[in-house]
């Protein structure tokens, strides 16, 4: 395994983690979205939140009961898709998003928002 002594490359080896992220959220839209096709899905959205610590997919709507796919085969995929972002959507304030998937166009996006708090001249928090 290859030690990591210098910032950059440390910057780097995340930079390429990040990219084999989103190369395989990529290539498991296509079978995400064959299988949701097969079950006659029309809209799922996926609803994910995080602070502290931590971040969950927390809601998916819209799947039918005859699904060919499992709930936690599409959170799997939303955390992928999550990280390839490079938002930071679980650590101290945390953020939020969604996953829309509109099936019968077999396309899907995403909004991630990220919390952020400082402070102004008065000491009030600006959120």
């Amino acid at each position: 395994m290859k030690e990591y002594t210098d910032f950059n490359d440390i910057l780097k080896r995340m930079e390429e983690e990040r990219l084999q992220t989103v190369a395989k959220a990529v290539a498991h839209a296509k079978d995400i979205l064959d299988k949701l096709t097969l079950a006659g899905s029309e809209a799922i959205s996926i609803y994910f939140d995080g602070s502290g610590d931590e971040g969950s997919v927390h809601a998916i709507d819209g799947l039918n009961e005859n699904e060919h796919i499992d709930e936690e085969e599409l959170e799997d995929w939303a955390y992928d898709l999550i990280a390839g972002t490079g938002v930071d959507w679980y650590n101290n304030e945390g953020g939020f998003g969604t996953i829309n998937i509109d099936v019968p166009k077999r396309t899907y996006n995403f909004e991630v928002h990220y919390r952020r708090t400082t402070l102004g001249a008065s000491g009030t928090a600006i959120v």
